[in-house]
């Protein structure tokens, strides 16, 4: 009998990783609660419908179809200690405690991680409430960033442009994506300029493997304008690791590693490492500007048709604590993906008939996000829908597989950033 396997969540994230396990000669089925449409068309996939954070029903539904370990794909299910439910329930589940995921839930925790651990971060101050975030904030010229302290579906970090926005984007912050609650305490951040990359480490509890990097795109417009969103696209992998690798692994794998050994960080899952490459002096220093408990969305779209190994045989690895670099191989071509969304992206929008979906090719394919069928019909929900991947030996092939593709769907009102992974 092969593995059955429960994956939660229901974006392009999880769309990804269901196609890429049923890869798996290892796997007979996957499920996925509440899962998509894209996912029911997958070989050996099935969307369940539970909700992510109805534990018992999934609990159900895992002892009734016999899976054999489950993957977590959302923030919110691991801030709400899914993976201490399973556990607790003798199930096994790929993604780490409660505790260990307040380095995404919990900003201030995870800055006082990094300070503790000498690992390169901006420099910060905690405000405590509006009035004192405001009076610091006018203190101190170098505060640009404000950044909510718990999670906010990737839309809880306010940058100002510059500094007669400051008050604005403080303001913002507090009434919009902290819903007028002026007591809540947030980071005060210095801005850093430099290139982004997103570091993926797989830790199996006892030590973290680099897994792979990806640069991803927040802002909703072209020219990286316009409000932050859960992410416009993203490439794989980062044009500049290569000549990193060694910095990277120095100031921030090995001290993460060193506090793994000794049980000070019993870390299972997939952990994101948000990185600003700073120029100092003729050299460039990757600094921290945050962790993530998860795959990443939209990396996980480019990263998983890259992936040369078996997806399923490498968490069960992790889970059981066993991890070896000799697992981890990927392919040396290059990937693109472009998020397709509704027009009024991040705000709600309206659900659309999703006239055409191009046919997949060995060098495209499309994941779901917000999309279901009624009636025989395809249906978008709104917000992010799609994330078109192309792939190719190079960037620019790549680039140009999936902007092909992306022109021939035709939904009303939607759009999508021209310009990922333009410089390359």
């Amino acid at each position: 009998m092969g593995l059955n396997i429960l994956v939660i969540g229901s974006g392009g994230r999880e769309h990804s990783l269901c196609w890429k396990l049923a890869q798996s000669d290892l796997v007979d089925a996957i499920y996925c609660a509440p899962g998509n449409a894209g996912i029911d068309q997958e070989d050996k996939c099935k969307s369940v419908g539970f909700d992510a954070l109805n534990f018992e029903d999934q609990l159900k539904f895992c002892r009734s179809n016999n899976i054999d370990f489950v993957v977590i794909g959302p923030d919110n299910a691991l801030a709400s200690g899914i993976v201490d439910f399973y556990q607790n329930n003798n199930i096994k589940v790929f993604g780490p405690t409660k505790t260990m995921a307040q380095l995404e839930w919990s900003k201030i925790y995870a800055k006082e991680f990094l300070q503790k651990n000498n690992i390169p971060t901006a420099k910060y101050l905690i405000g405590h409430g509006l009035d004192d975030s405001l009076k610091k904030t006018k203190a101190n010229n170098w505060v640009n960033v404000f950044k909510a302290d718990g999670l906010c579906l990737g839309k809880g970090v306010y940058v100002a442009e510059n500094s007669a926005t400051r008050e604005i984007s403080l303001n913002d912050l507090y009434d919009n994506t902290l819903n007028k609650n002026y007591d809540s305490k947030i980071l005060l951040e210095e801005k850093l300029e430099g290139d982004e990359m997103s570091l993926f480490l797989i830790c199996d509890g006892k030590k973290a493997l680099p897994l792979t990097t990806c640069r991803d795109y927040k802002r909703r417009y072209n020219n990286d304008t316009g409000p932050n969103t859960g992410g416009m696209g993203a490439y794989c992998q980062h044009e500049l690791y290569n000549n990193l690798e060694n910095t990277i692994d120095e100031k921030i794998i090995k001290p993460i590693n060193k506090l793994m050994s000794c049980s000070e960080l019993p870390y299972t899952g997939i952990l994101y490492v948000g990185l600003m490459l700073v120029k100092n002096n003729g050299s460039i220093i990757p600094y921290v500007l945050e962790f993530n408990a998860r795959f990443g969305d939209p990396e996980t779209q480019v990263m998983m048709p890259l992936l040369d190994c078996d997806l399923a045989k490498l968490l069960l690895m992790a889970i059981d604590g066993n991890l070896s670099t000799d697992l981890i191989k990927w392919s040396m071509a290059q990937s693109v993906g472009v998020v397709l969304a509704s027009n009024t992206y991040p705000n709600l929008s309206k659900a659309q008939v999703i006239e055409y979906t191009p046919d997949n090719t060995n060098n495209f394919k499309i994941f779901h996000a917000n999309s279901y069928f009624n009636d025989h019909k395809l249906y978008t929900k709104g917000g992010r829908i799609f994330t078109c991947v192309g792939t190719g030996k190079t960037y620019k092939t790549a680039r140009d597989t999936a902007y092909q593709n992306i022109k021939s769907i035709k939904i009303k009102d939607t759009s999508y950033r021209s310009d990922i992974a333009g410089h390359l």
